[in-house]
């Protein structure tokens, strides 16, 4: 077990030891290991004589961006996933029997990854809250919104970024096809077709009573966007998550795509024990699985917050209370019935055309002949008196809301037509209500336009609101998502989106993926033409340390990366390629994070004291600027521009360093970065694992005594600089002086 320990450590795994009988970690501190993995030493330690342990690896950036698809109840919807994702891809993964018969599918990414996702559920009809017993293992029922019991099993899942999962050799693990010295890298699109192949193949979902359709009528308001939908757009998520017990840990960052995010803690739990995370200060992903109401590894809405800790997770009930609190964008009130109905001229005749006398509330004769202005500042009759308009604005609101949402039928082929409908059946209630025929037609179209004006609005809104998700969404989408991010769950709306799709596919704006399907990808043929015929393959001039230069073609638009240990040399390292380029006439930007100017002039001085080449005023021309964050605004940009970043700072969520690094390489503009990276000792890679290595032409890692050459790409003679090394010692100013020539990396 310690060889192969050791071996899958040599391939940039974190390797961890766990129990047998519970799968639990074997050590008490695991979670360090997420970060960095452990040395020789430990490794030693844990495996070199207990034959009662397991090996485990940890998933995510620590790893190398490592994910793992897990197949239960012995792959049985193996198959169906396999027939969604070409062979090629499916040949490429590592494949490893797990020991209950299931299957593991491993791979790297080279973008960034989640957490633990649940792909694929299957639900099963329980008769009461103890559930199911399946393959010896219990699994309890939950009551779900039909009134039902529903014991629900996960059927395929991932191991992402800070889980871990056992491998081979440990017991019952046996690797069917590749190895783990050997994991393939694989594109985001890749991943997203290994992905949406799982949650094609999902048998469950919540069963959802009395589906709203978009268009409601909530205490006398027709809406077009729901009180749920306007709650989504400014509710104030993190005060209502205070008010229920739940702290926020004072740790703040960004995701991937910049989006801000915020650790949260549930309540009794101390803030450090974070339980998921508040996105954009709206969407909460909870990853605590004792976190009720939620359930863990789920996103919720601010809505669905709302429902969950107001409401007791009913639905219906929460868009009632919101929409009391004032929530929903209103379309039309039905007050404007009362506009309508007074502005039109005429008097109200009962059925024997004498002018009606009816009775009040308490039974008592009283005249209608209330004096309004109409709309032109005439006076006019009423059109109906206290006593019988609620009767009949009752019976003219439900055909507006019908009609208004009678969409997608045979018979409303166009609006002009739904609008007559609903204008001839508005006309019959009136005439019943003793109204003039005469002066009806004017007031009846006018009413069913109002649910026309309604239902077009949706609709419109609908089609604006899918169109710009899809533009602003990855190249590949599933329309499922959609459906999960807006908040939508009637039919009918679904069905609208669907026809929109369509529409998008005719005009050749997007196209389905494979046959997976809901799964499309953005058409895009706008082409970045490379003229290769005029563009210079020649390398700028440029100083770099170790004579890297002289092995090495930099070009505009490069990266540079020195990952280093601690106390290294990092700085001394890059503060002399700022000077030696400065005194070759470029532009030199230092942006540094730790020193100030004191600690700066004391390094500047050093090195002044320890060469004649580096005289004090040798430095006047760089730019130092003191910065530890957004480094893509502040890059010299253009062609013969060198920005020194010293160092990229990151804490946590290491996995987001290669989205760090793609942005600085998208905001150069022909510009040079060369930038410094924290490591770990012994790590193949700098923070952010082999995702810092995607941008960078050239990657060298600095240990204490040499450093490494780790990838060079355009290189300049027919010597391979990569894997090649060199050792240094220490000069004043934190200067690193050379004290070898290159030799290969030991083994």
């Amino acid at each position: 077990m310690l060889s192969t320990a050791q071996a899958y450590a040599n391939s940039g795994l974190s390797v961890i030891p766990t129990k047998q009988k519970t799968k639990r970690p074997a050590i008490k501190a695991w979670k360090q290991f997420q970060q960095e993995p452990p040395g020789d030493t430990l490794l030693t330690k844990w495996f070199k004589d207990d034959g009662n342990l397991c090996l485990a690896i940890i998933t995510g950036a620590v790893s190398g961006n490592l994910e793992l698809l897990d197949f239960d109840f012995k792959g049985e919807l193996a198959k169906a996933w396999g027939e969604l994702v070409p062979e090629e891809l499916r040949n490429k993964l590592v494949a490893e029997q797990s020991q209950s018969g299931g299957w593991h599918l491993i791979y790297r990414c080279i973008d960034p990854i989640p957490g633990n996702l649940k792909l694929a559920q299957r639900g099963i009809l329980c008769d009461g809250p103890e559930g199911i017993e399946i393959n010896g293992k219990v699994y309890k029922a939950v009551k779900k919104p039909d009134g039902n019991f529903y014991a629900v099993v996960t059927m395929i899942e991932t191991r992402g970024e800070g889980g871990y999962f056992l491998a081979a050799p440990s017991p019952g693990y046996v690797l069917r096809r590749n190895d783990f010295a050997t994991i393939p890298l694989i594109t985001s699109e890749e991943r997203k077709i290994l992905i949406n192949a799982a949650t094609s193949v999902n048998e469950w979902k919540d069963p959802i009573l009395d589906e709203q359709p978009h268009l409601k009528l909530v205490s006398d308001r027709l809406l077009c966007d729901g009180p749920g939908d306007d709650y989504n757009a400014r509710g104030d998520v993190l005060s209502l998550l205070t008010k229920h017990g739940w702290q926020t840990a004072g740790k703040s960052g960004v995701t991937p795509d910049g989006v801000p995010t915020l650790l949260v803690t549930r309540p009794g739990k101390a803030p450090s024990e974070h339980s998921g995370s508040l996105i954009d200060g709206r969407s909460l992903y909870v990853w605590s699985t004792n976190a009720s109401p939620f359930e863990s590894e789920k996103s919720y809405s601010p809505f669905a917050i709302y429902a969950n800790l107001e409401c007791g997770g009913d639905y219906s009930t929460a868009a009632k209370e919101l929409s009391r609190q004032g929530y929903g964008k209103t379309t039309h009130t039905f007050d404007d019935l009362d506009e309508i109905f007074e502005g039109q001229r005429g008097t109200m005749r009962d059925r024997e055309g004498q002018e009606p006398c009816l009775r009040d509330n308490e039974g008592q004769e009283g005249q209608m002949r209330d004096r309004v202005r109409d709309r032109k500042g005439q006076e006019s009759n009423s059109l109906y008196s206290n006593a019988c308009a609620p009767t009949q604005k009752k019976e003219v609101k439900s055909v507006i809301v019908s009609q208004s949402q009678n969409q997608n039928k045979n018979q409303m082929d166009t609006k002009s037509e739904s609008v007559m409908t609903a204008s001839s059946q508005i006309i019959d209630i009136l005439k019943k209500h003793g109204i003039d025929e005469n002066q009806l037609q004017e007031t009846a179209t006018e009413l069913a336009a109002l649910g026309g004006a309604a239902r077009s609005t949706c609709k419109e809104a609908l089609q604006v609101a899918f169109r710009d998700w899809v533009m602003e969404s990855d190249r590949v989408f599933k329309i499922a998502d959609f459906f999960h991010e807006a908040g939508i769950v009637s039919r009918k709306e679904k069905r609208a989106v669907h026809l929109i799709t369509g529409r998008m596919k005719d005009k050749k704006e997007i196209a389905p993926v494979g046959n997976n399907r809901g799964v499309f990808r953005k058409i895009e043929d706008d082409l970045d033409i490379l003229d290769w015929e005029t563009a210079s393959d020649v390398g700028i001039p440029i100083w770099l340390p170790f004579g890297i230069d002289k092995l090495v073609n930099i070009l505009p638009g490069n990266i540079i990366a020195f990952a280093g240990v601690q106390n290294a040399g990092k700085t001394g390292l890059l503060m002399e390629t700022a000077v030696e380029n400065s005194k070759m006439g470029t532009n030199v930007r230092y942006c540094s994070s730790e020193m100030g100017q004191s600690e700066l002039k004391g390094r500047i001085r050093g090195f002044a004291r320890g060469s004649t080449r580096f005289s004090m005023s040798s430095w006047k021309d760089i730019e130092f600027v003191n910065r530890s964050t957004n480094f893509p605004d502040i890059l010299l940009r253009g062609e013969g521009n060198i920005t020194i970043i010293d160092f990229m700072e990151i804490h946590e969520e290491f996995y987001r360093m290669g989205g760090m690094i793609r942005d600085l390489h998208d905001n150069l503009d022909g510009g040079v970065c060369i930038m410094a990276l924290q490591k770990n000792p012994g790590a193949a890679s700098g923070r952010g694992g082999s995702s810092s290595q995607e941008k960078p032409r050239l990657y060298v890692n600095v240990e204490k005594t040499h450093i490494e050459i780790v990838k060079a790409k355009n290189r300049k003679t027919e010597f391979n600089p990569n894997g090649q090394c060199k050792r240094f010692e220490p000069g004043a100013g934190g200067r690193l002086i050379e004290k070898s020539g290159w030799y290969p990396k030991e083994g």
